[in-house]
């Protein structure tokens, strides 16, 4: 599966989301700021060795595959396929069409657009030890009117017209 296919859906749903290089994933050496609480693994029939023991020493719970395990690690051996796939076996499965859904249940959001509005999209990045967030309306002709209610507990009242955006700086808007 490409990553954009669940991008997209996650794009849609106001979760914000990086994608890991490998090296960042199985060293476990991401920037400052960038957190990995909970992995979302597009679709595959397999993994490599490297990925699938990086993931395998995560807590199942912060492992998600989208509509279901890899079945193959082609550059293990019998007994250590067997046990990676063991591991992974414990992580949580969701279809691409429930990403959204499951992404809210477990607080992954960068924000809660009410009403909902699926070309709406909240970015978060951690700037002078703060979060910061870019929200953006990504639609040609529909404008945004309503509030966004962010992760650490405040909200914000926006008016987006098509392709506008606003960034707010430890809770202000930034000009």
């Amino acid at each position: 599966m490409p990553v954009e296919v669940p991008g997209r859906v996650l794009d849609e749903n106001q979760v914000d989301f990086w994608v890991l290089p490998e090296d960042a994933l199985c060293r476990d050496n991401l920037p400052e700021g960038m957190r990995a609480d909970v992995l979302i693994v597009p679709e595959s029939r397999f993994l490599t060795l490297r990925i699938a023991s990086a993931l395998a020493k995560r807590p199942a719970d912060s492992v998600i595959f989208i509509n279901s395990r890899p079945r193959w690690i082609p550059d293990a051996g019998g007994a250590e396929e067997r046990r990676l796939l063991e591991l992974l076996g414990r992580c949580k499965v969701c279809g691409l069409d429930q990403l959204g859904e499951c992404c809210r249940e477990l607080g992954l959001c960068a924000g809660v657009a009410e009403p909902r509005f699926e070309q709406l999209h909240i970015y978060r990045y951690w700037k002078d030890g703060v979060w910061d967030y870019m929200v953006f309306n990504e639609s040609a002709d529909k404008t945004f009117c309503g509030t966004i209610a962010f992760p650490d507990g405040w909200q914000a009242e926006l008016t987006l017209h098509p392709f506008d955006s606003v960034v707010f700086h430890d809770r202000a808007v930034v000009e």
